[in-house]
């Protein structure tokens, strides 16, 4: 049996998140680092969630390299060769990623953080 414990983790949305085993289901990985740590420190978390509208959020709206801000349940393994990983129950998303397809200008007014939560029924505007 995992043990469950409640986390909070801040980290880039790695790679698109996909669909999971199951129904309402996704998966994705965050990349957590400390600010002042070498690469080679970070972190690379897989994260699922079994929220149906969380899910379709995290597959059709998110993207590689948003700020996620993800919480609920890290799962740790039994055994050591187990895979460790964060059930998430909310997702809040800090910063937006420029769009992949646009070429990049950044402007000072960019740098504006507006935080906003993917529960059920938030959706990118």
């Amino acid at each position: 049996m995992m043990e469950h414990i409640p986390f909070a983790l801040t980290g880039y949305l790695d790679t698109p998140a996909v669909p999971g085993d199951a129904v309402g289901t996704a998966a994705w990985r965050l990349i957590s680092s400390p600010g002042d740590c070498a690469a080679e420190e970070e972190a690379v978390i897989p994260c699922t969630t079994s929220h149906p509208d969380l899910a379709h959020t995290l597959l059709t709206e998110c993207q590689p390299g948003d700020l996620l801000r993800v919480t609920g349940n890290l799962a740790l393994p039994d055994t050591a060769d187990g895979r460790i990983r964060l059930d998430a129950d909310t997702v809040d998303l800090l910063w937006e990623a420029p769009l992949q397809e646009q070429t990049l200008q950044l402007e000072i007014s960019c740098f504006a953080v507006v935080p906003r939560s993917l529960r059920a029924g938030n959706y990118r505007s």
